[in-house]
């Protein structure tokens, strides 16, 4: 049922509608029609991984909803072309500095959730092929992965910034109760990924050893 019908059609290969530069990771220029109950089941694996990544403190997120040998192949396909869409989606975003630098809402808390989310993708989706990728792809993931670290660092600096400046604000308004709870949450995002590298979970150097 799943093979004929249109509507449980899954796409790979979207990735290179967003990239700014040539990828030896995902290096098709088309999008890639497939079907059948791995697909599917892959697809719905890497939904629900990316939800736990976004909002979850998981260590190792793509992992907690591992495939059966049934689907491995397509979660593996989904997961590597998922995250260089995500990556290249979120370093082209124009309004990405301009949020790093901003005060602390809810578009700050969002973005921070979407840069650990990135982050979790790419480390989950080299992981997937650590045994077959070859010197350039390696070298690619680690280049994202330094500049994903970069951009986190951005994150990290505005919001120890903004937690300083509240330290001296003496006032007790509703508005600065309401900035120090972003402020909290946006923290305790960033935190999770200190977990993740405690594990071990975030050296991507070592694909390809």
């Amino acid at each position: 049922m799943l093979q004929d019908r249109p509507e449980f059609t899954v796409y790979t290969n979207i990735a290179p509608r967003v990239q700014r530069l040539p990828s030896t990771l995902v290096p098709g220029t088309a999008a890639e029609p497939r079907r059948g109950l791995a697909w599917v089941l892959a697809l719905a694996r890497s939904e629900l991984g990316g939800i736990i990544a976004t909002f979850g403190q998981h260590p190792s997120p793509f992992a907690a909803v591992r495939p059966t040998s049934l689907e491995l192949d397509a979660y593996r396909t989904l997961l590597l072309d998922g995250s260089q869409t995500h990556y290249w989606a979120l370093v082209n975003d124009p309004n990405l500095v301009k949020v790093a630098g901003s005060v602390h809402d809810t578009q700050m808390l969002a973005y921070i959730r979407r840069l650990n989310a990135v982050r979790h993708f790419l480390h989950a989706g080299a992981n997937g092929y650590a045994q077959e990728l070859k010197p350039p792809q390696v070298a690619e993931v680690v280049a994202e992965d330094q500049k994903l670290g970069s951009l986190r660092q951005d994150f990290v600096a505005s919001v120890a910034d903004y937690l300083r400046s509240m330290t001296y604000s003496q006032t007790s308004s509703q508005t600065t109760t309401d900035s120090q709870a972003m402020a909290r949450a946006c923290s305790a995002q960033l935190r999770g990924e200190v977990v993740e590298m405690r594990l071990g979970t975030a050296k991507v150097q070592t694909f390809g050893q």
